[in-house]
């Protein structure tokens, strides 16, 4: 888990995103337990030795203070103002003591965006590598981090998105979308366009990304194993994706919402395009999707 917080500082105002302190180890900054009494006296009243907790106040709106608001061991923010100054003005997250630290421009690297890596030295500025976990199909890659629900730091076409379910609450990194109508154009033909599952668990997301998808294969006949309304996970659909035509959706029926491989499609659209079935040439719509049904009889 990246136990790491990142606090995006939108002009004047600033937040808080908070990680899980359990996972944290000591790292030099505030005492150790076995501190000498001195040690402890010369850290001032603001900090509570015991609890290892910066002070309170730290980034609080309309504090004259920085902009920067970390966790023990974190020195620097990944999003927005760093707090990093020269001569190491690079904020990073090193993987090895799983905090945040400020480097100099010869430990960082020259990896751009999407180009794989093992550690933050493969890198550039700004960047981080996160290995995505599955259904995620990126594996290994320097991703651009962002504050999920914010306006977005990313580029057209993309949105800021969770890269594990366990990461610090807050922080995500940018991601390619989908188009759900034509995401056999949009992605590839082992992935499915389907609604972020890691945002909006069992909902209609208004994020949609191309994951990896298991098909169900076929019988020995050539069958695929999947139909038309089978159930299927996106958040697993690397393990219970969907059968060619069709992408794994949240349907809610009589208030029960259940995840089904159907074929999406637009609702009020001039020109609905059902082609999986012949006789599937309606769009049923799917509730509090924003305009998104299923193909439907």
């Amino acid at each position: 888990m990246l136990a790491l917080v990142a606090c995006i500082s939108l002009m004047t105002a600033g937040c808080n995103l908070h990680a899980d302190l359990d996972s944290v180890q000591y790292s030099g900054v505030g005492p150790a337990a076995d501190s000498s009494d001195a040690e402890r006296d010369a850290l001032g009243d603001d900090v509570d030795p015991d609890s290892q907790q910066p002070p309170e106040d730290i980034g609080e709106e309309g504090d004259a203070g920085p902009d920067v608001d970390v966790e023990l061991g974190d020195e620097c923010a990944l999003v927005g103002t760093s707090g990093c100054t020269a001569p190491n003005p690079a904020c990073v997250y090193d993987e090895a003591s799983e905090r945040t630290r400020c480097v100099g421009p010869d430990e960082i690297g020259t990896g751009g965006e999407g180009d794989d890596c093992t550690t933050f030295a493969d890198c550039a500025d700004g960047l981080v590598c996160v290995d995505w976990a599955l259904p995620d199909p990126r594996g290994s890659v320097c991703s651009r981090p962002c504050e999920i629900g914010a306006p977005t730091l990313c580029s057209s076409g993309q949105f800021c998105a969770s890269a594990d379910v366990d990461i610090a609450e807050g922080l995500g990194f940018c991601t390619d979308g989908c188009d759900l109508i034509n995401f056999v154009e949009s992605c590839q033909s082992w992935e499915r366009c389907v609604p972020d599952p890691f945002q909006s668990e069992v909902a209609f997301s208004s994020n949609f990304r191309c994951l990896l998808n298991d098909d169900g294969g076929t019988d020995a006949n050539g069958v695929p194993n999947k139909r038309i309304s089978a159930s299927c996970s996106a958040a697993q659909l690397h393990e219970d994706g969907c059968p060619a035509g069709l992408t794994c959706l949240p349907v809610t029926t009589n208030g029960t919402t259940r995840e089904h491989c159907i074929e999406p499609c637009e609702v009020g659209a001039s020109d609905i395009d059902c082609t999986f079935f012949d006789n599937m040439n309606s769009c049923k719509p799917i509730v509090d999707s924003g305009g998104f049904g299923f193909c439907d009889n």
